[in-house]
């Protein structure tokens, strides 16, 4: 079984080293004086520790005959020698537990951290929580996750780590606290233990949470973390501890979070707010100097890069999900409430597009109200980007991890959401939820212009854009966590507006529209491969229809542009073909009756408004059908409904582009506002219509418990196919997929075709099923498969796993049953000797001899491949393993560079005279 860290107090063999004996680490306390607190109760409970040999006591900020004093924290850490291994920095408004140090020094020697805290109570209640330590968002908000008089059941009684622990006790090595100089001396109490939790962490050093070394807490000390000081206090430790990079684009986005915080506040009649945003800004340039020399001092020290806070960070803005919890309800009774739009129609339809695209972004924002102010959930097809070199890297060298792993390219939306996370400064993070939030705008504005080229100027084209992200298609495809459904959708209408282009063009502006169409058709296709083709299909449908625009050459340029997903599909090609991956979709009748409301009227239409209604409803009738009728591979289904939601987009602007007595008009207009209505219905959930969950949280347990660098992997098998996240493998009777026990990422979410590991892994699974197995952890164990997790209603397997031996039930989530399997062989390298992840590759200790992978075997491993089985070793001199890019996969990627800068190149040329 793996090492559990979930004690209250430490356990016996712990205990003996550190009480009694002559190794144990020596401590020494520095015992900050706060105002109005007893010193000498302070020094009477130190005095009670069950810990020898007993600690040396300081006295900081004041004297006292019966111990040592110093003037400064700073002093008391430099005054240190070299004998003592670790400093308890402790308030004495602060009443530990006499168990309290021992279970400190015992965890921070198992766990090989740097900084510990304690579990803090709040003094003269009955057990009231006050701390366990908390994670921060990336602007320094604190998020301790616990409630108001939250009372300590034990619920958090797990060694964890944390993003900062508090100053009010802490214990830290003795070298790292003189290699950071302590504690800011101008920082209040919750933002010191913030700032030097970040210092320690960006020092290489791990930070974690013992709840068993419990201290009561008076918070005498102000240790509330409230107040224009403690505000002040947290954007100094933000600006100590980020980049020049981070800071780039970190301190913009503060400032407009604390603008939008305190206009909140101030229509709920709160100004304190607002003060204390602006008293912390004044705060921080009057000690800018200050905070200069602190960043160099950190400088000296740094070892880590800021990727390693964002880990322990919250997603979106600590400060704007409260407020936005509390305004979101009324903010919607208001849009719901008010009748001003239909009491004014024809003045509404008589204005300018950008009313329509005012009306259009605000809903689409706050149907993204919870990905803004909560983060975006991991869950279906939509989980983490990996770090943005790793996603390169990974597309470029062609290693698909998935599964059991495969030579062969991953999707390319892997190399775009990489790039762009690389251009977000690293953070893939906050990258992930800019760019959702940004795509669905993009969307909206994309299907405006789209409209407006071909002549429909109301507001009802940028209306439309609702339905391009949330109507048919696409509300079936984010509804089961496609993540990429909405980013499709969102540029599909630009690529087909780059080949809707008037006749006539001149050499010069042939060149940028060739450019444009280059570019968004990459695009596209790293997004959804099989929508490259839909642009120069678009323009035939308009053609056809008698529309009097549309180069069907740009269509094709657009079509080249598809190249990006070229090497995913040659390496995959069930993904275009195979019926039997695809999503298992029923579109509710509703929706083309809807879209046929809205479009057929049409016939009867004049102009440009008759040529975008019918092509929008044959567009979106059609391949809404096909999609849910015909037996095609997902890429293919994914791209039909996505093009049923642009053609219903069309549908809708051309129906509202303007409004009369006539039965047509009319009858138009009632469908296509019902579809947007429909529409943002589909959205209303504040995800912009993704599901809501956290697989990956579920799932940590595999990381916390695991004795191991390397969690292992996880089999997830259920016969409710939507709770399996991503694609999924058919099994006896259910459907299964193997995880990553560290966590999911975007890179995992598709499977590649089956290879030789894959079908023994199936043909294990048809032994375990049938009951003759009764060593299931045996059989599963050389596929490194560390856990078994089965989800949703119980059936046969669940009955199976009862007699077996080897695989202990694990009572984690009363709505999963999780086994555990410790007999699993470490994904590279051996249990002994582990190598971990190492970009797409693996490293660990130089060994003379081959060191296993338990991958699927492919021959473009290096150093020195060799098959073993199903799987694979690699000479382990180096002590490093890799799958360097060749072939197809290097080729295509060389290709893909060589048209985004022949698109470019188009551009600038086009406008060289502008």
């Amino acid at each position: 079984m793996a090492v559990r860290m979930s004690q209250t107090t430490p356990q016996v063999a712990d205990t003996e080293l550190v009480v009694d004996s002559p190794d144990a680490p020596r401590v020494r306390v520095l015992l900050t004086a706060v105002a109005g607190a007893d010193l000498s109760a302070a020094l009477a409970v130190v005095g009670r520790q069950v810990y020898e040999p007993a600690p040396e006591v300081v006295v900081v900020g004041a004297e006292t005959e019966s111990v040592s004093s110093a003037a400064s924290l700073e002093e008391a850490i430099a005054g240190t020698d070299s004998s003592v291994d670790y400093l308890w920095l402790l308030h004495s408004d602060a009443r530990p537990r006499p168990d309290a140090l021992a279970a400190m020094v015992s965890e921070i020697e198992r766990n090989e951290a740097s900084l510990a805290g304690s579990k803090l109570l709040k003094a003269g209640t009955m057990d009231e929580l006050e701390s366990v330590g908390g994670a921060t968002d990336v602007f320094g908000e604190p998020y301790s996750g616990l409630d108001e008089g939250e009372i300590d059941l034990q619920q958090y009684d797990v060694v964890r780590e944390v993003a900062f622990v508090q100053s009010a006790s802490m214990l830290v090595r003795r070298d790292l606290a003189q290699g950071l100089k302590g504690l800011d001396p101008l920082l209040p109490p919750v933002a010191a233990g913030l700032d030097f939790s970040q210092r320690a962490r960006l020092a290489g050093g791990r930070v974690i949470s013992v709840p068993s070394s419990e201290v009561y807490h008076q918070a005498r000390c102000g240790a509330r973390g409230e107040g224009r000081w403690e505000q002040a206090g947290r954007l100094r430790a933000m600006l100590t501890a980020y980049s020049p990079l981070t800071l780039l684009w970190v301190i913009p986005y503060d400032i407009l979070v604390s603008l939008l915080d305190s206009l909140a506040n101030l229509a709920l009649l709160r100004w304190r707010p607002a003060v204390r945003h602006g008293y912390a800004w004044l705060w921080n340039l009057y000690h800018l100097p200050s905070t200069i020399r602190q960043r160099r001092r950190l400088h000296a020290v740094r070892a880590e890069g800021d990727e390693e806070l964002f880990r322990f960070q919250a997603n979106g803005s600590v400060r704007l999900r409260v407020i936005g919890e509390e305004l979101s309800g009324k903010l919607l009774s208001i849009f719901d409430d008010d009748q001003a739009l239909a009491r004014r129609t024809r003045r509404v339809w008589g204005s300018p597009g950008i009313w329509g695209a005012i009306i259009a972004a605000i809903l689409v924002l706050l149907s993204a109200r919870s990905i803004v102010f909560t983060g975006m959930p991991n869950v279906g097809y939509s989980f983490p980007f990996e770090p943005p070199t790793v996603a390169l890297q990974r597309w470029f060298q062609g290693w698909n991890e998935a599964g059991l792993g495969a030579g062969s390219a991953v999707h390319p939306a892997v190399g775009a959401t990489g790039l762009f996370s690389l251009l977000w400064f690293g953070a893939e993070g906050a990258a992930r939820t800019v760019l959702t939030v940004g795509l669905s705008v993009i969307g909206v504005a994309g299907m405006g212009r789209l409209g407006g080229r071909i002549g429909i100027r109301g507001p009802g084209r940028y209306l439309a854009g609702i339905v391009l992200i949330a109507g048919p298609g696409t509300a079936l495809l984010v509804g089961r966590g496609s993540w990429l459904a909405l980013a499709g959708a969102a540029i599909l209408p630009w690529a087909v507006r780059a080949a809707l282009v008037r006749p006539g063009y001149s050499r010069g502006e042939r060149f940028g529209l060739a450019g444009w169409a280059l570019l968004l058709g990459v695009l596209v296709a790293m997004f959804s491969p099989a929508l490259a083709v839909v642009p120069v299909l678009a323009v035939l449908l308009y053609r056809a229809l008698g529309g009097d625009r549309g180069s069907i050459l740009l269509g094709v340029v657009a079509l080249i542009g598809g190249l990006a997903g070229f090497a995913f599909v040659a390496g995959d090609p069930g993904w275009i073909a195979d019926p039997s991956r695809r999503l298992d979709l029923e579109a509710e009748l509703l929706w083309p009756a809807l879209v046929a409301v809205a479009a057929v009227p049409a016939v009867a239409f004049g102009g440009r408004s008759r040529e975008l209604g019918l092509a929008g409803g044959v567009l979106s009738l059609g391949t809404l059908l096909v999609a849910t009728t015909v037996a095609v591979g997902p890429g293919i289904q994914e791209a039909l409904l996505i093009t049923s939601s642009l053609g219903a987009a069309m549908a809708v602007a051309a129906a509202l582009d303007r409004v009369s007595r006539n039965v047509f008009h009319i009858v138009a207009a009632i469908g296509g506002l019902a579809l947007v209505v429909a529409s943002v219905i589909a959205v209303g959930n504040g995800r912009l219509g993704l599901p809501a969950g956290d697989v990956n949280a579920r799932l940590s347990f595999a990381q916390t418990l695991s004795d191991q660098p390397d969690p292992g992997r996880i089999l997830f098998a259920s016969v409710d196919r939507e709770l399996i996240p991503g694609e999924v493998r058919s099994g006896p009777g259910f459907w299964y997929s193997v995880l990553d026990g560290s966590g999911t990422t975007l890179d995992e979410v598709w499977l590649p075709e089956p290879r030789t590991g894959d079908d023994e892994l199936s043909e294990a699974l048809d032994e375990i099923a049938s009951g003759t197995d009764l060593r299931p952890g045996e059989r599963l164990a050389g596929f490194a498969i560390s856990w078994v997790v089965i989800e949703g209603p119980t059936f046969f397997l669940d009955e199976v796993l009862v007699p077996q031996l080897d695989l202990p039930p694990v009572p984690l989530d009363p709505d999963s049953r999780v086994y555990e399997n410790d007999k699993a062989v470490a994904i590279a390298g051996t249990r002994d000797q582990p190598w971990v992840s190492d970009g797409v590759g693996y490293a660990g200790e130089a060994v003379d001899g081959p060191v296993p992978l338990a991958f699927n075997f492919d021959a473009g491993w290096s150093p020195d491949v060799s098959q073993s089985g199903w799987s694979m070793t690699v000479d382990g001199s180096s002590g490093m393993a890799n799958h360097p890019a060749a072939g197809l996969d290097l080729t295509m990627n060389i290709a893909v560079a060589v048209l985004v800068i022949a698109g470019l190149g188009g551009i600038v040329y086009a406008r060289r005279g502008r």
